[in-house]
C-alpha cells in the first residue's frame, strides 16, 4: 500500500486543501499539527472513522438526478469585472441576492470574473461577492468558463475549481470535460449543456479541437438520449453575432458555423464580453452561413462598463442583468431581470428541432457462407438519422444454430457483436439471424438477416452412378449407416 492523501473541500471558496496524510506502509498519522505512532489496532480504528467521517458527506451530498420530464430554472451571468480591485463587487453581490431569491437549480458564468487573472482576486473578492457577500450558496451551483480577461495559468484556474462535483450536486448527470474545469458539458433534466473556454475571448479563437469536441459533444448527448432531449443550450464568452463596435471583427468560423447548423436542437446561447444585456435571433439574416436558427443572448453585464449596441438586435436593456431561464418540456422561457429586482424582458420559447425518435438496425456475418460447426462474427449496428446510438439494447435470436450472445448494448460506433456457431450439416442450408433494437426515447426496430452453411467435405463414395458425399466426423458415421441401410448400398450385409 501506499500514501493517501485526504483532501477538505472547503465549499465557502471553493478551494480543495490538504489536511493530513496516512502512511499505510508504517501506520503513521500525519498532521500539519503532530506525527504519532499508533499500534495497528487503533490505527484500524482511527482509520475507519476517517473513512466514515470522510465519505458519508460526499455520499449523502450526491443529488437525485432531475427528472427528464421536470421543470427547472437556470440562471446565467457574465463579465463582472469593475474598480473594485478588480470586480465590481457592489453589482455582483447585489445581482446574487436577487438571483438566489429566484431558487436557480444552478447557475452558469461565461468569463471575465477579474480585470486581470488572479487567484487572489477570484478567492477574496470574487467568490464572496458572487455569494452575496453574506454566503448565500450561489457559488456552490455555479459553473464558470473563462474569458479574455481570466486569460492566464490554465492549471492555476482549475485548482479553483471543481465543476465535477458540483455537477453531481445539483444532480445533473454524465459530466464530461474536454479540458478539466475549462471545456465541459453536462445533461440536466431534458437539456444538454455545454461549457467551452475562450480565454482569448471572442468566438473566433475558439481552436478546431475545440469545435470537433463541440460536433462530438453534442453528437452524443443526442445518441444517448434519444427524443427524450429536448433542448441544446451554449454558453463561452465571445457571442455568435457581435453587436458592438468593440468586437465588431470576431466571427464564427466556417467549421463552427457547420456544427450548429448540424445540430438542429440548440435552442439558445448564451455569452458575455459584450457588456451589453441583449437578445437576437439568429439565421442567415444576422450570420451569414447559418442554417438552424437559435436565440443568442449576451449577458455581459454583472458590473462591467457599458457598451453601445450599433448592429440590430430584437431586445436591449443598458442595464446590470441576468437572465433567468425555466424551462418545460418543449418550451423555455427567459426573463431579463435588472439588478433591482425588475423584469425588462421576458419571452418564451418553443424548442422545433426534432432528433431522429426511431431507429434502423443491420446484420453481417463474417465469413457468410460458414463451414458446419464453424462460427462467424456478427455485428449488428444501430443508428438514428445516420448517426450511431450508443448504449441500444439488441436482443437476437437463430433459426438454428446458437449465439454466444443473444443480448447486449451497442458501443460508440453503434455496433453490438456475437459470434454465431453453425450448426452440424450434411447438405448446405440457410438459416436467419434476426435482431431487435431499443432504446429510450426511440421506438425499436426489428432486422434480419440470412447465413448459410455448408457441409464439411469429407470424402466421396461412388456406387451404382450415384455419388456420395460424407462428412467429418460424426456425420460421416451417420451417412455411412443410412447408406448401408438404404437399397443402393452394393455389398452383403453380415
Amino acid at each position: 500500500m501506499g500514501k493517501f492523501y485526504m483532501l477538505n473541500y472547503d465549499s465557502t471558496y471553493g478551494r480543495r486543501n490538504e489536511m493530513y496524510m496516512i502512511n499505510a506502509n508504517k501506520y503513521q498519522y500525519d498532521s500539519i499539527y503532530k506525527k504519532v505512532n499508533m499500534t495497528r489496532s487503533f490505527n484500524r480504528w482511527i482509520f475507519s472513522i476517517l473513512f466514515l467521517t470522510l465519505a458519508l458527506p460526499i455520499l449523502s451530498s450526491a443529488a437525485i438526478p432531475a427528472d427528464l420530464n421536470g421543470s427547472f430554472r437556470f440562471i446565467v451571468w457574465a463579465d463582472s469585472r469593475g474598480s473594485s480591485s478588480g470586480v465590481n463587487s457592489a453589482v455582483l453581490s447585489n445581482l446574487s441576492n436577487t438571483a438566489n431569491a429566484l431558487d436557480p437549480a444552478f447557475t452558469i458564468f461565461p468569463g471575465d470574473l477579474c480585470d486581470s487573472f488572479s487567484t487572489s482576486c477570484i478567492n477574496d473578492i470574487w467568490k464572496p461577492a458572487l455569494n452575496g457577500n453574506n454566503n448565500n450558496g450561489i457559488l456552490s451551483k455555479t459553473f464558470v468558463s473563462r474569458g479574455n480577461h481570466d486569460k492566464g495559468n490554465l492549471g492555476r484556474w482549475q485548482g479553483l475549481w471543481d465543476f465535477s462535483a458540483i455537477a453531481n450536486s445539483i444532480g445533473a448527470t454524465n459530466y464530461f470535460a474536454q479540458t478539466i474545469d475549462a471545456t465541459y458539458s453536462f445533461n440536466y433534466g431534458n437539456s444538454h449543456f455545454v461549457v467551452i473556454d475562450l480565454p482569448s475571448g471572442g468566438v473566433n479563437t475558439m481552436t478546431s479541437a475545440q469545435i470537433d469536441w463541440l460536433n462530438f459533444d453534442l453528437t452524443e448527448a443526442e445518441n444517448r438520449l434519444g427524443n427524450t432531449l429536448k433542448h441544446e443550450f451554449i454558453f463561452w464568452h465571445g457571442p455568435v453575432y457581435t453587436v458592438t463596435s468593440n468586437h465588431d471583427s470576431e466571427a464564427p468560423s466556417t467549421a463552427l458555423k457547420n456544427v450548429l447548423n448540424s445540430h438542429p436542437l440548440i435552442s439558445a446561447g448564451f455569452f458575455g464580453h459584450e457588456h451589453v444585456t441583449v437578445y437576437a435571433h439568429i439565421d442567415n439574416s444576422r450570420v451569414s452561413g447559418i442554417t438552424s436558427d437559435f436565440e443568442e443572448f449576451t449577458i455581459g453585464r454583472a458590473g462591467a462598463p457599458a457598451y453601445l449596441v450599433s448592429k440590430p438586435v430584437d431586445f436591449s436593456d443598458n442595464s446590470n442583468a441576468f437572465a433567468v431561464v425555466d424551462v418545460s418540456g418543449n418550451n423555455y422561457t427567459v426573463s431579463i431581470y435588472r439588478s433591482s429586482g425588475s423584469v425588462a424582458y421576458i419571452q418564451t420559447f418553443t424548442e422545433s428541432g426534432i432528433t431522429p425518435t426511431s431507429l434502423s438496425v443491420s446484420i453481417s456475418e463474417s465469413p457468410d457462407p460458414v463451414t458446419s460447426g464453424g462460427t462467424s462474427h456478427v455485428t449488428v449496428h444501430v443508428s438514428s438519422g445516420g448517426r450511431n446510438v450508443d448504449g441500444a439494447t439488441v436482443d437476437l435470436s437463430v433459426t438454428d444454430g446458437s449465439l454466444s450472445l443473444a443480448r447486449g448494448t451497442t458501443n460508440s460506433n453503434g455496433d453490438f457483436t456475437t459470434t454465431y456457431i453453425a450448426p452440424i450439416v450434411t447438405i448446405f442450408t440457410v438459416h436467419t439471424i434476426s435482431a431487435t433494437a431499443s432504446n429510450t426515447g426511440y421506438t425499436s426496430v426489428s432486422g434480419s438477416d440470412q447465413i448459410t452453411v455448408n457441409p464439411e467435405s469429407s470424402m466421396f463414395v461412388i456406387s451404382n452412378d450415384r455419388t456420395y458425399l460424407f462428412t467429418n466426423p460424426w456425420n460421416t458415421m451417420a451417412s455411412i449407416n443410412r447408406w448401408i441401410d438404404s437399397p443402393d448400398y452394393p455389398f452383403p450385409v453380415q
